[in-house]
């Protein structure tokens, strides 16, 4: 979700391509492949950013709905690639999904997403000098 990250805090765009990768490395998926399905609530500019994600079969925008309904679709998923977005953080808890990729970002910030044991990827926040 876009509306946690527009404050500055928006991971480097090669994340997300390398984030299905792994989830492709570590799931036997059936002969249909990886269906990603991508939330936003800025569903034109996610869509066009999810053109970068080679390895899924099929992508799915989902319109900009209800928060309660967002929330309990990400939550209902059953792996998820998550960016430094809280809300997403708390969908993918309480969905106890079996998959989850969080970004590994040098900011103390963003220290809550490493603790679960969920797949971390090394990244950095866009813009982000020094520090992050």
């Amino acid at each position: 979700r876009l509306g946690d990250v527009q404050g500055g805090w928006e991971v480097k765009e090669d994340y997300f391509p390398r984030a299905v990768d792994e989830v492709l490395q570590r799931l036997s998926l059936p002969l249909e492949g990886l269906t990603c399905v991508i939330f936003s609530d800025s569903p034109e500019i996610a869509w066009k950013r999810s053109e970068a994600l080679v390895g899924c079969t099929r992508r799915v925008l989902v319109p900009q709905l209800d928060l309660a309904l967002t929330f309990y679709m990400m939550a209902l998923l059953p792996n998820g690639i998550l960016s430094t977005s809280s809300f997403s953080y708390n969908a993918a808890l309480v969905g106890g999904k079996s998959l989850v990729v969080v970004p590994d970002v040098k900011y103390t910030l963003f220290d809550y997403l490493k603790q679960h044991g969920w797949v971390t990827l090394k990244t950095s926040i866009k813009g982000c000098s020094s520090n992050c």
